[in-house]
């Protein structure tokens, strides 16, 4: 809570910055009416965007059951070469859909290719629950404002619901099938937590 609050206050302060400015230079160039009125615009702008950023965030706080950035320098490798890890936590509400969602990390290089990680959930000595292949494609819209021997590209989350049958100990096993993966962040989320 406290720290979707000072994400709120900074994104809001950011805004208060530019309508304190705005209203500065119209008083300097002797029209302030017209630059209270843009002060008070950046204003109202600056308490909705805070507003969101807060309820946006405190609901992803409030339903997330278990977060971690897998790195691949921190992974076990297959015989094929393929790198791996594999992760526990516990899950709370079975019988509830809840949400797998990957959002995987460029390897720092100019182009960035689609490519694609294998996912196993299940409980401890049990069957799988849900297993996959999850394909990311790049993500180029903003590639143009990117500095110059940079890019912005990259991969959009994806999400697959699944429904656990027991509470418990499950274990998530995620495997890189492509090479230019730095890491890959992992959260799973339960609508009906609702510890802070």
């Amino acid at each position: 809570m406290i720290q979707s609050l000072l994400l709120a206050a900074f994104a809001f302060g950011v805004f208060a910055l530019g309508a304190a400015s705005v209203a500065r230079s119209a008083r300097r160039r002797n029209r302030p009416n017209k630059g209270y009125l843009q002060a008070a615009a950046l204003f109202a702008a600056g308490l909705g965007v805070a507003t969101f950023i807060f309820i946006d965030d405190t609901t992803t706080r409030r339903t997330t059951l278990f977060e971690t950035r897998i790195a691949s320098d921190t992974m076990s490798h297959l015989d094929d070469g393929s790198p791996y890890r594999e992760v526990d936590f516990e899950i709370e509400h079975p019988g509830v859909p809840h949400q797998l969602i990957l959002d995987p990390e460029p390897d720092g290089r100019q182009d960035v290719p689609p490519v694609t990680v294998d996912y196993r959930l299940q409980p401890a000595d049990a069957e799988v629950l849900t297993q996959g292949t999850a394909h990311f494609t790049p993500v180029t819209d903003y590639q143009d404002r990117a500095p110059p021997g940079r890019t912005d590209t990259e991969w959009a989350s994806w999400r697959q619901t699944f429904t656990p049958t027991t509470a418990g100990h499950h274990v998530l096993r995620i495997t890189f099938r492509s090479k230019r993966i730095a890491a890959v962040r992992v959260r799973i989320a339960d609508p009906r937590r609702s510890d802070p």
